[in-house]
């Protein structure tokens, strides 16, 4: 587990409150989609839905991504975080700017407060972004995982400007009728640009690693993964931004598709190679894996979705996409990197000292193994249930898809705070 801390890795201060956030948005968000997994509220751009995506991409994604790259970048780039204190007091910033920016859209309180909200949350977002290249600056080694890395946060920079200026658009009007064009470049920029692309540069190193079968990999795949998912969201950005085609929009798609398949033989051959046995972290990565096929299969629904009804697309067809992303994969992947990261931090700062001396734990006794198990069959139901419910148009199971939600979401913020503050058990 040397990959994931070295003497370079920051405090656990620094770190773990976003881990903690983002265990805590997941509670957060599980609790709003109680409330509101009625069928007729499932709809694209209803203002509570985009209040929950955000609570996803931003609260439980994009807070623990947060954490990752401040204790995983000084690791790849072999070099202290630059500002460690900036990064410790930036999670109190990224908190109240979400906080408010959820309610902003919870409220819809588009023409008051939703600028302000907006604005606070790219700032903060900026001040990361700072941050990760004032450490890079710094670096004492170069692979294509720090290439991802960094293409990485430049799409989140992007991300940031396409979503102020539709915030800003609210009040002032200034998109015309342009302004689903620049929801999709932000959503396009969001989900392949910034997380699938900051995803395949972490895991391509850490899962590898953990499953001991890192021997195993060709990395010169990551190259063309690198290159076709790239060459997709640019080919997205022109065609949407400068001059759609539907040639674009194909090329943009298949690109995508190419380097999100190409990525799936690369895992494939972690866990054919793996030496060992799966645990509760990897079953959920490679749960997430297998989930890929869900957005795909929608990817082709939406691309040909001229001889859709309008309606039936912008609702069932729309959040479908969006919730296999976000949680049948983004999200997946998250549980189970937190699961196998956030033990070792606190172990190595709590126990690593005591060994030899007397009795300490292993990291991954420092949670609840059975809880755990609990926790990712009922994540696995509600992922089933969900898109049931949606495909059979009852509501009953999405009804069910909440509370197995809600009750996921409450044993993993009880592993994850048993992680944190658990005391040795063998005192």
């Amino acid at each position: 587990m040397i990959g994931i801390t070295t003497k370079k890795a920051p405090t656990p201060l620094t770190v773990v409150p976003y881990f903690a956030g983002s265990s805590l948005s997941f509670l957060i968000f599980g609790i709003f989609f109680f409330f509101v997994n009625d069928k007729h509220e499932l709809v694209y751009l209803q203002p509570k839905i985009i209040a929950l995506t955000h609570i996803a991409t931003l609260g439980i994604i994009t807070m623990m991504t947060m954490g990752t790259l401040h204790q995983f970048v000084p690791v790849v780039f072999n070099t202290n975080l630059r500002f460690e204190k900036l990064a410790f007091r930036n999670f109190f910033i990224f908190i109240f700017s979400l906080t408010f920016f959820i309610i902003s859209f919870y409220t819809n309180s588009y023409f008051n407060y939703l600028i302000i909200a907006a604005s606070m949350v790219a700032i903060s977002i900026w001040i990361f972004i700072f941050n990760i290249l004032a450490t890079y600056l710094k670096a004492k080694k170069h692979d294509i995982a720090i290439t991802f890395i960094l293409t990485s946060l430049l799409w989140l920079f992007l991300t940031t400007i396409y979503g102020l200026l539709q915030a800003y658009n609210f009040k002032y009007s200034f998109l015309g009728l342009d302004i689903l064009k620049y929801l999709k470049i932000h959503i396009i920029f969001g989900l392949a640009g910034w997380l699938l692309l900051l995803i395949i540069g972490i895991s391509s190193i850490i899962i590898p690693m953990f499953l001991i079968s890192h021997r195993y990999v060709n990395k010169e795949k990551l190259k063309y993964i690198y290159s076709f998912i790239n060459a997709g969201i640019i080919s997205a950005w022109i065609s949407y931004q400068v001059y759609e085609t539907e040639i674009l929009n194909f090329l943009s798609w298949l690109f995508v598709i190419i380097g999100i398949f190409i990525y799936i033989s690369y895992i494939y051959q972690s866990f054919k190679f793996k030496k060992k046995k799966l645990d509760i972290a990897m079953k959920h990565v490679l749960t997430a894996f297998i989930f890929l096929i869900v957005p795909i299969i929608f990817s082709i629904l939406i691309f040909f979705s001229e001889n859709l009804d309008y309606n039936y697309f912008f609702s069932e067809i729309a959040i479908f996409y969006i919730f296999s992303i976000l949680f049948g994969v983004y999200i997946n992947l998250i549980l189970g990197i937190t699961y196998k990261t956030l033990p070792f931090i606190v172990w190595l700062y709590k126990y690593q000292k005591h060994l030899g001396k007397r009795k300490v734990p292993k990291p991954e006794q420092l949670y609840y193994k059975k809880t755990g198990h609990i926790q990712f069959y009922l994540y696995i139901s509600m992922l089933i249930l969900i898109f049931a419910g949606l495909l059979l148009n009852k509501e009953y199971l999405l009804n069910i898809s909440a509370i197995l939600m809600l009750l996921s979401a409450t044993l993993f913020n009880i592993n994850v705070f048993t992680i944190i503050f658990r005391t040795n058990p063998y005192k």
